[in-house]
């Protein structure tokens, strides 16, 4: 396997603030990525403006 992708669980009808959830998982994913080389593409899916948005801020 190569490529991963990870929903923003959570941050819909469950409520979890997008902002914490997505700084949660770009720190969480980057650590692994970064012991494990044999991923090549990690893949967020954001399922609206707003979560994407975070998402973004994340990284930035």
């Amino acid at each position: 396997m190569e490529t991963i992708a990870f929903s923003a669980i959570g941050t819909g009808v469950l409520g979890c603030p997008a902002d914490v959830s997505a700084k949660v998982a770009i720190e969480q994913v980057a650590t692994f990525l970064y012991r494990d080389r044999s991923i090549q593409k990690a893949i967020f899916v954001c399922f609206n403006p707003k979560i994407y948005q975070s998402y973004l801020n994340a990284v930035s």
